[in-house]
């Protein structure tokens, strides 16, 4: 038995997890690996790597992930639980594993493609189902905005998740949806062999169709739902239905936490901006973050007209450090977001500036920058943590600028930082290091720590070798839970419900207001331990007519009826730097690659 306790606010939440007969069961993750397809898109592995990463919720599960061509017969049984990742259209399956995955009584979970290849018969004895192919879009039944229909909408729990679709703002005649589902017929109504746990519906013709269903030990689910997440996605069902596969409870039965963020606080930032936000946090009275950029830089004067202030460190602006501390005072934890949150003197890709451009990341070419490497990353990393402790306020958690690294970036953030925060972006890749670098030589246990410290960090950095495919863009993905290491070796705490974004710009392809974040977090509440993560942005205190939300500059209200629209719902707002420095120092088991050994 291991007893964990967190502090959220005021209130202490004890959880509570058995680990029956085995302290270390196994998960098979089985993927679709279809051969000469370079220059493709290996499909199966990101999806693989995604469910890897929630996974990282139940950190004592050891993971084996391999492709399915390498199965062997019985293998099924070798641990408690297997996922099949159906994802590439009619690719081949061994034998033996549609007759394992029929046989046995281990928990076995199967998404997605080819589960016709199972004849009808055992079809109907597994699920009492029978197939009926693929669904399509339906351009000739188009919804009342002329988008063509699909299986968009789904039920689950009595609440309502729903597919991504819409045209492509850059290429209007694209129409952008994961469309394509097994379709299932349920056979006999009165069957109790099998239970529709979800069902999907046609947004233009109402039609139903099996999303999940289960038989005792066997579950299947219509897609992959890993394609165009976003935060009211089925991709949430998901999450929730790997507490029944795994048979885990959840951590958190009976109160939900919450985290509030405040965007890209740098010290270029007016004062009265500032002060602005600090009488939002006083209304909240909770918890909050503050994601600082330590080093404000706008090289190509974007915003500033004189060139003296085109660089700004935290440092130089007393009244920037009396907000921080203050708000420290105040709950606030300090969120390390980059050290300039920019690259160089250039575009990158929008305007140079702190806050819009990528930092670790070529945002122009979709590649790694060109000085991308462990050097380079620490010295920096070391430079703007030097920063925060000659100011006398340290960062508890790390946030990638605009979630966007290479996965040796990523990975040297994971160990690094004790935590991070926020959404990753993710390639296949393969990683070797003789040992992981302890936690007691993290920025958060040893600071800085000077010539020395680095020193003592090199010895275990130095020989990590990271390599991924070129030319293949990153997939993102967000969580709902907190994460006790996803591939990349990162502890993360979630951020599911996105931000408030009144309007449209080069750098969001949809909108979102607080109306719609506040059902988010009211929908979720069905789903076991997920939190109630947002952020907001500086600019959401001013004006509308200046892409604000306030009636004048510095009104806070919308943002303090969102919050405290979170907590009527029974959310509670967590100090991110009591939260951390609590936690137990859990990650979860390096993955075996290839197949059972």
């Amino acid at each position: 038995m291991m007893k964990v306790a967190f502090i959220f606010g005021m209130v202490m939440l004890t959880s509570q997890v058995s680990y029956g007969l085995n302290p270390t069961p196994c998960i098979q993750i089985v993927y679709d690996e279809v051969d000469g397809q370079s220059g493709g898109v290996p499909i199966g592995r990101i999806h693989a790597l995604f469910l890897q990463n929630l996974l990282g919720h139940f950190p004592r599960w050891q993971q084996i992930v391999f492709p399915i061509h390498k199965y062997r017969a019985g293998q099924v049984e070798k641990c408690e639980a297997l996922v099949y990742l159906g994802t590439h259209f009619n690719s081949s399956i061994p034998p033996a594993f549609l007759s394992d995955f029929v046989a046995t009584q281990k928990q076995v979970l199967w998404m997605g493609y080819h589960i016709w290849k199972l004849a009808p018969e055992v079809l109907l004895g597994l699920w009492n189902v029978s197939y009926q192919g693929l669904s399509k879009l339906d351009w000739d039944q188009k919804d009342p905005k002329g988008k063509p229909g699909f299986f968009k909408n789904f039920e689950y729990k009595g609440e309502r998740f729903e597919k991504y679709g819409e045209f492509d703002r850059k290429h209007p005649d694209q129409f952008k949806a994961a469309f394509e589902m097994v379709l299932l017929k349920v056979e006999q109504a009165d069957s109790t062999e099998s239970h529709v746990l979800a069902w999907a519906e046609h947004s233009s013709t109402g039609q139903r169709a099996p999303y999940v269903i289960v038989n005792k030990n066997r579950f299947f689910i219509a897609d992959s739902p890993f394609s165009f997440m976003h935060e009211k996605d089925r991709y949430l069902i998901l999450t929730d239905l790997l507490f029944d596969l795994l048979q885990e409870p959840p951590l958190y039965p009976q109160e939900r936490p919450a985290i509030v963020r405040f965007e890209d606080i740098h010290p270029n930032l007016p004062l009265w901006q500032l002060n602005a936000y600090k009488t939002t946090f006083e209304k909240c009275g909770i918890p909050f973050g503050i994601s600082v950029i330590p080093i404000f830089s706008d090289p190509l004067l974007s915003r500033v007209d004189d060139p003296a202030e085109s660089m700004v460190t935290l440092l130089q602006r007393p009244f920037f450090l009396e907000f921080l501390n203050d708000s420290k005072k105040s709950g606030g934890s300090i969120i390390f977001h980059g050290v300039t949150h920019q690259y160089g003197k250039q575009k990158n890709p929008f305007n140079g500036m702190s806050g819009d451009d990528f930092e670790f990341w070529d945002g122009v070419n979709n590649r790694p920058i060109p000085e991308d490497s462990i050097s380079y990353v620490v010295n920096r990393l070391t430079d703007g943590q030097t920063l925060f402790e000659k100011a006398g306020v340290l960062p508890s958690v790390w946030l990638t600028p605009h979630y966007q690294a290479s996965p040796l970036d990523f990975i040297l953030f994971g160990q690094l930082f004790a935590w991070g925060i926020g959404r990753v972006t993710y390639f296949p890749f393969q990683a070797e290091q003789a040992q992981r670098l302890p936690l007691s030589l993290t920025y958060n246990q040893a600071g800085a720590a000077g010539a020395a410290g680095a020193a003592q960090r090199w010895r275990y950095l130095n020989d990590l070798r990271v390599s991924y495919p070129e030319n293949l863009l990153p997939s993102g993905q967000m969580f709902p839970y907190e994460i006790w290491g996803d591939v990349y070796g990162q502890r993360l705490l979630p951020e599911n419900l996105g931000n408030i974004q009144p309007f449209l710009n080069e750098q969001v392809y949809m909108t979102q207001n607080p109306t719609q974040m506040l059902d988010s977090a009211r929908r979720n509440r069905v789903l076991r331990d997920h939190w109630a993560s947002l952020f907001v942005h500086p600019v959401l205190v001013l004006p509308n007519q200046e892409e604000g939300l306030g009636d004048y500059p510095g009104d806070g209200r919308h943002i303090v009826d969102l919050i405290q629209g979170i907590q009527r719902l029974g959310y509670r707002f967590i100090n991110m730097e009591e939260w951390t420095a609590q936690a137990p120092a859990l990650l979860r088991l390096p993955p075996i690659e290839g197949s059972l050994p």
